[in-house]
């Protein structure tokens, strides 16, 4: 039985030409432990193991626009909204997210800049295949600015490496860059909607996964809900979107992180992870 939480040899000791099979093996058996360690994290309890139909290799091949049908066991979910085309919106003119950042911190497009305690506009990341896009900046108990709390970046986290990525890999951002201890009004994602989108244009995803209502709403423009909108591929100004759950609210709602596995498990086969 290979423990998770130890790593295994390194292949730097393995003697002869190409290592040890041995340890190889080992190194291969741990990788798929730690794993399967991130999915029961996410609620999944099971996965397909019949084996996928053998087609050509093709260089270009497109993005589905639609999830493939949920196998028998699957839950039968809600029907689901049609596919929805959202009209590309103007972005301001900064040439970079520093220079985004201060026109932020300026913004006064909203009522929600008057209770404002900081921006935050992303997690760095100035280029990424893929984009997660969620409802607003928290603020910690001694008055830090996050993009997300500890416990909704945490589990973010794990589900981007369950997907295939690192946290590094892609890029973090909000529909709402103002951090402020007071709900933000009914206007402010539309008042924000210029300065997402710019971050997006700078930033220039292959995928953006909308987490939650407020995102998805914000993003394509719709009131439909999320248990709607989610698993559904989207067109966002010709970008494609997958919403499904927010991470704070798989906390709150476990039995539902099989449905967002379900919905990431989508993007990365998509982007080919």
């Amino acid at each position: 039985m290979v423990d998770p939480t130890s790593p295994p040899p390194a292949m730097a000791d393995a003697s002869g030409a190409g290592g040890d099979p041995r340890l190889e093996l080992l190194e291969l058996a741990w990788d798929l432990s730690a794993h399967l360690s991130w999915l029961r994290e996410l609620g999944v309890g099971e996965l397909p193991c019949s084996p996928p139909a053998i087609r050509p290799p093709s260089k270009a091949s497109p993005i589905p626009t639609r999830a493939p049908a949920p196998s028998k066991s699957a839950v039968v979910a809600a029907p689901r909204a049609p596919t929805i085309t959202a009209a590309e919106p103007t972005p301001l003119l900064a040439s970079d997210l520093s220079q985004l950042l201060e026109e932020a911190k300026a913004c006064a497009r909203c009522s929600l800049s008057k209770s404002r305690v900081g921006v935050a506009l992303g997690n760095g990341v100035a280029r990424a295949e893929l984009m997660f896009v969620g409802e607003r900046p928290a603020v910690s108990g001694d008055g830090a600015v996050q993009l997300f709390d500890d416990e909704v970046a945490a589990l973010l986290d794990k589900m981007i490496r369950a997907m295939g990525f690192e946290p590094a890999q892609v890029a973090c951002a909000n529909v709402i860059q103002c951090a402020s201890r007071d709900e933000p009004p009914f206007e402010t994602p539309a008042a924000c909607r210029a300065l997402v989108w710019t971050q997006i244009a700078l930033i220039e995803p292959k995928v953006i996964v909308a987490l939650g209502k407020v995102a998805a709403q914000a993003l394509l423009q719709v009131s439909t809900p999320i248990t709607r909108l989610r698993g559904e591929w989207q067109d966002c100004a010709g970008i494609r979107l997958m919403p499904t759950f927010h991470p704070a609210y798989l906390l709150k709602h476990p039995d539902a992180k099989r449905q967002a596995w379900n919905d990431l498990r989508e993007v990365a086969r998509a982007l080919k992870r």
